[in-house]
C-alpha cells in the first residue's frame, strides 16, 4: 500500500510553523518527492527519513516555494554519503539554471557522491520508472510572468499511477480547469491548491468530474488559514462522495 506524507504544504509567502510545498509518496519500497520547498530536509529528518533513500524528485514548477529546499536536500545527501543516482524531472527551462544553482551552493553534479539524472517533463510528459507512470500536463499559472520574460516559463500537473489507482497533484493553476486532462476518470487523491482561485469555483468544477474518493486542499491563500473547517464544510456540501481534509505538516494518508 502506498502512502503519502505532506512535508509542508504553504503557499508563496512564510508561515509560521508550516513549510513549503512538498509531499513524500512511498510505494513498494520506492520514495518519490513531490516538490522540494524548504524546509523539506528537514521535515523528511523529522520522520527519521533522509534524502539518501529517496528514487527521484519530481518538481512541478521553479517558483521558490516549490523548489527552495532542493539544495539543501542534496547538501544532506552528499553529507550522507549517498551512492545511488537520483532522478530529478523539472521543466526544461529549469535544468540548466539549476544545476548552475547546484553548483553555486557545492551540491551540484560535480561535487556529488552520487550521479544526479535530469529529466525534462516537455521531453518525457508520460514518465515511466520506479513503480510509477506519471502523466504531466501543462497549467496556466505561469502565464502572467510570461508577459515580463523572455524565458520559455512551464508549470505542470501531474497524474501519478501506483499500485493500481491514480494520484493528483495540482502544482499551482491558472483555474481549475487546468485538470481537465487530469480528471478523465476517477482518482484515488487528488492534492489540489487553493491560493489562486476561489473554493466554489473549485468544488463546483470538481463536482462535475469523474469521482475523487479524496481531496486535500494544500498551499492555501492567506484568506482561508484558520477557516479549515468552513472550507471543508462548504466542500462536503457540494461533493458529498469526496472525503476532504485541509493539508498540514505531517499529515499521513494511506492510498
Amino acid at each position: 500500500m502506498a502512502e503519502l506524507l505532506v512535508l509542508g504544504s504553504a503557499a508563496g509567502y512564510p508561515c509560521p510553523r508550516t513549510g513549503h510545498a512538498s509531499y513524500l509518496l512511498t510505494a513498494g519500497g520506492r520514495q518519490i518527492l513531490v516538490d522540494a520547498g524548504e524546509p523539506c530536509s528537514r521535515r523528511l529528518a523529522e520522520h527519521n527519513l533522509y534524502p539518501s533513500t529517496l528514487d527521484a524528485v519530481f518538481l512541478t514548477h521553479g517558483h521558490a516555494d516549490h523548489t527552495g529546499g532542493l539544495p539543501m536536500l542534496l547538501q544532506t545527501a552528499i553529507i550522507l554519503e549517498r551512492a545511488k543516482p537520483l532522478t530529478l524531472v523539472m521543466p526544461e527551462e529549469l535544468i540548466q539554471p539549476l544545476v548552475q544553482w547546484l553548483e553555486a551552493t557545492y551540491a551540484g553534479p560535480s561535487v556529488s557522491t552520487f550521479p544526479m539524472r535530469f529529466v525534462a517533463w516537455e521531453q518525457q510528459p508520460v514518465f515511466e520508472g520506479f513503480g510509477l507512470r506519471v502523466m504531466a500536463e501543462p497549467t496556466r499559472h505561469l502565464e502572467y510572468l510570461r508577459k515580463k520574460s523572455a524565458l520559455p516559463l512551464h508549470a505542470f500537473s501531474l497524474r501519478i499511477a501506483v499500485e493500481g489507482v491514480d494520484l493528483v497533484f495540482s502544482g499551482d493553476l491558472g483555474g481549475p480547469e487546468d485538470l481537465d486532462n487530469q480528471l478523465t476518470v476517477p482518482v484515488e487523491l487528488l492534492v489540489c491548491e487553493l491560493a489562486h482561485f476561489e473554493p466554489k469555483h473549485l468544488f463546483e468544477y470538481l463536482a462535475r468530474k469523474p469521482r475523487i474518493r479524496r481531496l486535500v486542499l494544500t498551499h492555501l491563500a492567506a484568506r482561508f488559514l484558520d477557516r479549515e473547517g468552513e472550507l471543508v464544510a462548504r466542500a462536503q456540501h457540494l461533493l458529498p462522495r469526496t472525503l476532504t481534509v485541509v493539508a498540514e505538516d505531517g499529515l499521513r494518508l494511506r492510498v
